[in-house]
């Protein structure tokens, strides 16, 4: 194997304290956009550390037989799981209901 991938669920870096949000004012998206933010934040504050992050990678560099795939944070495996194995729709209304909305 010549590739690994290393994809990484929610990180702890604190870049939703510096998400800038433009949102037009009376915007038909407010209220989904206002949700959809809400859950991005929790997710990233609940999520792993970017050390975390880094020593996957670390990992992957050094195996002697690498991993085609290594998934690493909350949650991760899930949602790149369900992509290979369910339609496309279903996985967005699986995404867009874990984000809080409705589809």
């Amino acid at each position: 194997m010549w590739i690994s991938v290393i994809e990484p669920g929610s990180i702890a870096t604190g870049i939703g304290n510096r998400r800038t949000k433009y949102l037009d004012p009376g915007s038909v998206y407010t209220d989904d956009v206002t949700t959809m933010l809400g859950h991005l934040d929790d997710n990233e504050r609940r999520g792993v550390s970017p050390e975390t992050v880094a020593a996957t990678i670390v990992k992957a560099i050094e195996a002697a037989r690498p991993r085609e795939f290594y998934a690493v944070g909350s949650r991760s495996p899930l949602p790149f799981l369900l992509k290979r194995a369910l339609p496309r729709s279903v996985v967005s209304r699986i995404i867009a209901s874990q984000h809080g909305l409705k589809r």
